[in-house]
C-alpha cells in the first residue's frame, strides 16, 4: 500500500469515525432493544455531503469528484484509490430490475370460474431522482420494456410493474414468475409504480414510484448524468442491468463507435423505429434494456437498448445505447408534462424551427486532437430546405451554414421585435447577448448533423433559440421565440 493511499484512507476513516461518534451519541438510547445503529462507511459520508450540497443549492458530486474535492486528492491518484470497483459498486445502488405484466389469456374451469394468465417481460432501469423520506423516485427505462403493440388494452402499456433494487432481486427468493404472473416478496409492488411517459420514437419511458416503504428503507441513490455530451471511441464504460432475469449485474467494455443509426423492433411485433446510438463492447443481453451505461467516473452516458448478438452467436461485441444527453432531455420533457397536468404522457413534444438539414458532401472529417488525445469527427451542417409556414420561413435560407445554437430566455423587448420583423428577413448581424438564463448552455457549436435537432427537445413554451449562421461569407444571429403550441410537434 502506497503512502499516498494510506494517507487518504486514514483521512476517510477519520471522517467516518467522527460521524460515527456523532451518530451513536445522538442515538445511544435506540440501541437498548438490540437494534444497533448502522455502521457508517465512505458512501454514507458521500451521501451526507451531497445532501448538504443540495440543501445549499450546489450541484451534487460523483463519487470520484467527492474523493478529489473533500480529500484534496488529484484525479490520477483518485483513480487508483477510489478505483473502478468502488465506482461500479456504487452505481449498482441506482439500478432497478423491472418486470412488466400483461394479461394474456382467460380460461374458464368446470365451475365457470375464470383464470387469467400473464406474459411477463424483463427489463432494467436507472433511478435519476429519489426522495427516500417520501419513498418517491423517477426511473428511466426503454419504451419497449413497458409497451407491446400486440396488447390492445391500455394503449399497449403494461398493466402492472414490479421493481427490484440491488440485493433484493433474486428470482425464487425475492419474487417468483409463473403463468399467474409475478408474486412479489421483497420488491417495490405494483401499486406504488406508474408509467408517466413513453416515447416509441426514442425508445424511452419514465416511471414514477410513490410512497414505497421498500424505497424508504433502502440504500438506493439517484445516478448523475454526465455533463459533457461528447463521447469518444476507446472510452471505458460499464453497463448495469438485469440480463436474462439473473439479477442486477455489471458488464464492462469500451465505446467502439461514437454515433450511428440503428433500426429496432421496439416490441418484437414489427414496430420498427430508427434510433441514434453509440456502439460499445460492454455486454448487453435480454433484460439489460433500459439500464444505464456509465463512464469511468460513474456518470450516466447512455441507456442500453439493443444488441446485434444473434441466436447462433455469429455477431458479438456490438451493443448499443441511446446517448444520455438526449435521454435526459426526453425524460425531463416527460416529467415536466406529467407534473404540469398529472396525466401520463404517451408522446414527446418537440419544438420545430422548420428546416431540413444536410451535411456538405466531403465535409465530414476526423482529426486527432493531441491535447485531448482523441480523434474528433466534425461535419459542416447546412440548411437543405425551409418549410413553409414555419418560424424559419423568411429568416433562414437553403445553403445557410449552421454554426452554433443556444436555448434560453430573451432579455428586454427583443422577442416582440423579432416576431414582428421575422417575416421580412429579420436578422441581427452581431452577437447582442440577447440570450439570458440559458437552459442548458450559453453557446454550443454545431459540429454534427444531429445536434440542433436533438437540442430542440429542451425548448419550452416561452423559450428562445439563438441560431448562428454563415451566409455569403457573413455571420448572422437569428432568434426564434416559441409561444403556445403552434411550433411544437408531437412524436409518439
Amino acid at each position: 500500500m502506497t503512502k499516498t493511499f494510506k494517507r487518504i484512507l486514514a483521512a476517510c476513516l477519520a471522517v467516518i469515525a467522527c460521524l460515527c461518534a456523532v451518530f451513536f451519541s445522538a442515538c445511544a438510547e435506540d440501541g437498548k432493544d438490540g437494534e444497533d445503529g448502522k455502521d457508517l462507511d465512505i458512501y454514507d459520508v458521500y451521501n451526507a455531503v451531497n445532501e448538504a450540497r443540495t440543501a445549499e443549492g450546489l450541484e451534487t458530486l460523483t463519487f470520484l469528484e467527492f474523493i478529489e474535492e473533500y480529500f484534496d486528492y488529484v484525479s490520477d491518484q483518485a483513480v487508483v484509490s477510489a478505483d473502478s470497483t468502488a465506482i461500479m459498486n456504487y452505481s449498482l445502488l441506482s439500478g432497478v430490475a423491472i418486470y412488466t405484466q400483461y394479461p394474456s389469456t382467460t380460461t374458464y374451469g368446470y365451475f365457470n370460474n375464470s383464470e387469467t394468465t400473464y406474459d411477463v417481460y424483463v427489463g432494467s432501469g436507472v433511478i435519476i431522482d429519489v426522495d427516500k423520506t417520501a419513498g418517491d423516485a423517477y426511473i428511466i427505462t426503454n419504451a419497449h420494456v413497458v409497451y407491446d403493440s400486440g396488447y390492445t388494452s391500455n394503449s399497449g402499456i403494461c398493466e402492472e410493474i414490479y421493481l427490484y433494487l440491488y440485493g433484493s432481486d433474486t428470482l425464487g427468493t425475492d419474487f417468483t414468475v409463473t403463468s399467474a404472473g409475478v408474486t412479489n416478496y421483497s420488491g417495490i409492488d405494483k401499486q406504488y409504480v406508474q408509467v408517466v411517459g413513453v416515447s416509441l420514437s426514442y425508445d424511452l419511458a419514465v416511471l414514477k414510484v410513490t410512497g414505497s416503504d421498500v424505497l424508504k428503507h433502502s440504500d438506493a441513490v439517484a445516478a448523475k448524468f454526465c455533463d459533457d455530451s461528447s463521447i469518444y471511441v476507446g472510452e471505458d464504460v460499464y453497463a448495469v442491468g438485469n440480463p436474462s432475469n439473473e439479477g442486477l449485474s455489471v458488464s464492462q467494455g469500451i465505446i467502439s463507435r461514437d454515433s450511428e443509426t440503428i433500426e429496432v423492433d421496439v416490441d418484437e411485433n414489427g414496430t420498427y423505429e430508427s434510433f441514434r446510438v453509440f456502439r460499445m463492447t460492454a455486454a448487453i443481453n435480454g433484460g439489460n434494456s433500459g439500464g444505464a451505461v456509465y463512464n469511468s467516473s460513474g456518470e450516466i452516458i447512455g441507456i442500453a437498448n439493443a444488441t446485434s448478438l444473434t441466436s447462433d452467436n455469429l455477431v458479438q461485441g456490438m451493443c448499443y445505447a441511446l446517448p444520455a444527453n438526449n435521454a435526459r432531455r426526453i425524460a425531463q420533457s416527460m416529467i415536466d408534462t406529467y407534473e404540469s397536468n398529472g396525466v401520463a404522457c404517451y408522446y414527446l413534444s418537440k419544438a420545430t424551427i422548420g428546416i431540413n438539414t444536410s451535411v456538405v458532401s466531403g465535409s465530414s472529417s476526423a482529426e486527432y486532437d493531441a491535447t485531448l488525445g482523441r480523434t474528433v469527427i466534425t461535419e459542416e451542417v447546412t440548411v437543405a430546405a425551409v418549410q413553409e409556414g414555419t418560424l424559419a420561413q423568411g429568416v433562414l435560407k437553403a445553403g445557410d451554414t449552421l454554426i452554433s445554437y443556444a436555448i434560453g430566455k430573451m432579455s428586454g423587448e427583443t422577442p416582440a421585435a423579432a416576431q414582428t420583423e421575422r417575416y421580412s428577413g429579420f436578422t441581427i448581424p452581431e452577437n447582442s447577448n440577447y440570450i439570458t438564463d440559458s437552459r442548458y448552455c450559453d453557446t454550443t457549436a454545431i459540429t454534427r448533423s444531429y445536434m440542433l435537432t436533438e437540442a430542440m427537445i429542451s425548448v419550452r413554451d416561452g423559450d428562445t433559440v439563438e441560431v448562428v449562421i454563415e451566409r455569403d461569407g457573413n455571420v448572422y444571429y437569428m432568434y426564434f421565440t416559441f409561444s403556445g403550441t403552434t411550433n411544437f410537434t408531437q412524436y409518439s
